[in-house]
C-alpha cells in the first residue's frame, strides 16, 4: 500500500503530481486517478515480492503524475485508500 502525503498542480497543463511513500522493494503497480465534478480520487497501487527482506519496510518518497481529461480548478484531491483529502504544496515564490 502507498501512502499519499501532498500533490502539486501545474497550471498550464491538466496534470497533478501526487507525492507517495512506499516500501523500498516496492514497485509501483499503477496509478490512477478518477475524476469527478468536485473531487478527483487518486488511486496508488504496490506490489512486493513475496519474498523481500525486512530491510524493504524503509519507505521512500516518489513523485507520480497523473494527467486528467480537465483542469484540477476547485476540485478537492482524495486519496481513494482513506477518503481523506490530499494536502496542496503552496507554490515556492
Amino acid at each position: 500500500m502507498a501512502l499519499l502525503f501532498n500533490y502539486r498542480t501545474d497550471q498550464t497543463t491538466n496534470s497533478i503530481t501526487v507525492t507517495t511513500g512506499y516500501g523500498a522493494c516496492d514497485t509501483l503497480k499503477s496509478a490512477e486517478a478518477k475524476e469527478q465534478a468536485d473531487s478527483v480520487i487518486v488511486t496508488i497501487t504496490v506490489s512486493r515480492e513475496p519474498d523481500s527482506s525486512s530491510t524493504c519496510q524503509v519507505a521512500k518518497n516518489h513523485d507520480v503524475t497523473l494527467t486528467l481529461k480537465a483542469p484540477l480548478g476547485t476540485r478537492k484531491v482524495i486519496d481513494a485508500a482513506g477518503g481523506e483529502t490530499i494536502a496542496t504544496v503552496k507554490p515556492t515564490p
